[in-house]
């Protein structure tokens, strides 16, 4: 008989803890980082025969999360997941939209209508018909090995008259998000998961992270802290991934990893109604024994028990009236493919007409730092062509040598015996291009502009380089004159550069109304590249919706020009 291991942080070290023992309970039914399981991982377990493997399952609950700005975060781990196995960004939550019925639907695998809490108060509560899983599992197969670590405490503990997941199940781990701080917390719970995956032999592991919905509520949006917050829980979910991918015994278990989140929000950062916004929440089931596509009847919170206690293979008894279903195992769930996508690697850089902070000209630096990241169409600012302070030479024609790329030149005015403009380069192949003149300013502007083929799928998508300047009201007129000038433009727009504007500005406020503006996570500041404090620097993305970012970020650059580039990955 395994006793039962209860352990609540009492310290903020890694894994300081105190560690409780309690009986182990009796008769049940009283209160109580390519694509993941990456390809490589699913390889790997391929190696031994599917039905002579032990099932397991990571569950992996991350806390208020909206689908459509997931998309919008660059999260590599959840992304290779869920374009590894069965994925709905369509999944349904439960009524009313707050952690306590929410998290009750998916743990217990029934509505709010029999689980009966319906708030952040669980005094009506009816586990004892309608428990948790894990504790579910110990009542039917108690040799199986049951792990859980959360810092709401209402999930673990008597908080709020709970806990939701009882203190049957082998090993829980409590911590307090408020006490600790949301982020350290949720670093501290998911170090105790990696823990339990290298020295221990869990088979059923539940990992709650609570900060994007805690840091949601504290800024009043969804804006980059609570984006932050989830890229944050994207590298936490990486190392449960490669905790996994390191077990001893991988090649012999079958891995079902389950993602989901409790409910959406609004832009405020509000929930609790019944918005789609509220309302919508994603499913992920990735793993060998999983389909692979897109469920063609939207899942429920509901399912993700009776999924998960069917991989393992736990009778599910009729008399515990489950209101969910199976989804994403194979043979169980009808799917449609993921549609056909193309995926665009987008650099915007003001070279400084290739002088750096240094006083150095230096075109090949420049090109170093394009090469890096080996983007398909680059966008160039404060281009010089045959002019005398950097030596008549052709820099366009210069960065496409040095790149491989096909080079365009956009005109802004004659300058010291040549010209001064914007240069793109790519690897696509340009179909068309145009330098729409856009109003004077200081300096006369305009936006160099080009529609390339996408190899993927043979669609075409516009890019416009950008280099508003100078006043407010000389930047606007430069925006509306460009907006009026892509109007007709259909399929994927794309604006790249230097906006000389801040967010929130009435310049991005008036492209924000047409074209998506992704955050950068962690960095967003592009100037002075020796000591960035603003953020001017953007690419933009129309039409606001259908996209994934894949990443999305501010390159390391300090030296090469008084900017620093901006790095884009998208997949549509």
């Amino acid at each position: 008989m395994r006793p039962k291991k209860i352990v609540s942080l009492v310290a903020s070290g890694a894994l300081a803890a105190t560690l409780v023992m309690a009986p182990k309970a009796g008769a049940y039914g009283a209160p109580q980082a390519g694509p993941g399981l990456p390809a490589e991982l699913a390889s790997q377990a391929a190696r031994t025969p599917q039905a002579s493997r032990t099932p397991k399952v990571l569950l992996v609950g991350w806390d208020g999360i909206r689908p459509d700005v997931l998309r919008e975060v660059p999260t590599p781990v959840f992304d290779s997941l869920a374009a590894s196995g069965t994925f709905s960004e369509e999944a349904q939550t439960a009524r009313p939209t707050v952690s306590g019925p929410c998290w009750s639907s998916i743990l217990t695998g029934v509505w709010p209508n029999k689980h009966r809490v319906i708030s952040n108060n669980f005094i009506s509560n009816q586990y004892g018909s309608y428990p948790d899983i894990l504790t579910r599992i110990e009542s039917v197969q108690p040799e199986l090995n049951t792990f859980a670590v959360a810092d709401w405490l209402p999930l673990v503990t008597v908080e709020s008259n709970g806990p939701l997941i009882s203190d049957r199940i082998d090993k829980k781990i409590v911590l307090n998000g408020y006490d600790l701080g949301w982020l350290e917390a949720d670093s501290i719970s998911v170090d105790h998961a990696v823990e339990e995956l290298r020295n221990g032999d869990p088979d059923f592991l539940f990992v709650y992270v609570g900060a994007p919905d805690e840091i949601s509520h504290n800024i009043g949006g969804i804006g980059t802290e609570y984006r932050d917050a989830i890229a944050t829980a994207d590298r936490q979910l990486g190392k449960l991934v490669e905790a996994i991918r390191h077990r001893p015994t991988f090649q012999e278990e079958d891995w079902l990893i389950l993602l989901t989140t409790d409910h959406g929000r609004t832009e405020e950062g509000g929930h609790g109604g019944v918005t789609p916004e509220e309302t919508t929440v994603y499913y992920v089931a990735s793993g060998p024994s999983t389909e692979v596509g897109i469920p063609v009847e939207p899942p429920g919170a509901v399912d993700l028990t009776v999924t998960a206690l069917t991989h393992l293979g736990v009778p599910i008894d009729p008399a515990w009236d489950l209101d969910g279903k199976v989804v994403g195992l194979k043979g169980t769930t009808d799917v449609r493919p993921f549609p056909r996508t193309d995926t665009l690697r987008v650099l915007a850089y003001n070279t400084h007409h290739g002088e750096g902070l240094d006083g150095v000209l230096d075109l090949d630096r420049i090109a170093e730092v394009i090469n890096q990241v080996e983007p398909d169409v680059v966008t160039l600012q404060e281009i010089d062509r045959v002019v005398d302070r950097t030596g008549d030479v052709d820099q366009a024609a210069e960065y496409a040598a040095l790149t491989g790329t096909e080079p365009l030149f956009g005109d802004f005015m004659e300058y010291q015996g040549g010209h001064y403009g914007m240069a793109l380069l790519s690897r696509l192949p340009i179909l068309d291009w145009t330098n729409h003149r856009l109003p004077d300013g200081a300096e006369p502007r305009s936006a160099l502009t080009a529609r390339v083929s996408l190899p993927g799928t043979g669609r075409e998508a516009v890019i416009s380089g950008i280099h508003f300047y100078r006043t407010e009201e000389e930047r606007l007129a430069q925006a509306r004159t460009l907006m009026d000038a892509l109007e007709d433009e259909e399929g994927l727009v794309i604006l790249a550069g230097d906006f000389n504007s801040l967010p929130g500005s009435p310049v991005m406020e008036l492209l924000a109304s047409e074209w998506a503006v992704p955050e950068k996570p962690f960095s967003p500041f592009t100037f002075p590249s020796d000591g960035p404090a603003r953020e001017i620097d953007f690419i933009l993305i129309r039409p606001k919706t259908g996209f994934r970012v894949l990443e999305h970020r501010v390159l390391d650059e300090a030296v090469a020009s008084d900017h620093r580039p901006i790095f884009l990955v998208l997949e549509f």
